[in-house]
């Protein structure tokens, strides 16, 4: 077991708890799947890093253009866009559950 799989293991029993009595747009929620998905791609890229052969510098630097986020991409925005659409999809899967 790789050391962050502990910590990815706890991530994900948090988001499993909060899912079960939070709703979908809840901040502490949001913010524990941001912190999931955060640790999930920190563990894949620096095992990919850490693999042979090495990534010659242009493959670095692509690979950086993607994470990078302009200014104006906020992380509370981007917590509230997820939470729209949860809500939204949740608003679909009770409207459906209720008709049956």
């Amino acid at each position: 077991m790789s050391p962050a799989a502990p910590h990815i293991a706890a991530l994900r029993s948090k988001v499993a708890g909060l899912t079960r009595s939070r709703t979908p747009d809840d901040p502490e929620y949001l913010t524990a799947r941001q912190a999931l998905k955060t640790a999930v791609l920190s563990a894949r890229i620096t095992a990919g890093l850490a693999s042979d052969p090495p990534l010659t510098p242009e493959q670095i630097r692509h690979l950086a253009s993607l994470v990078t986020v302009a200014p104006s991409h906020t992380l509370s925005s981007n917590l509230t866009d997820q939470a729209d659409s949860r809500t939204r999809q949740h608003g679909k899967t009770t409207a459906t559950t209720t008709q049956r």
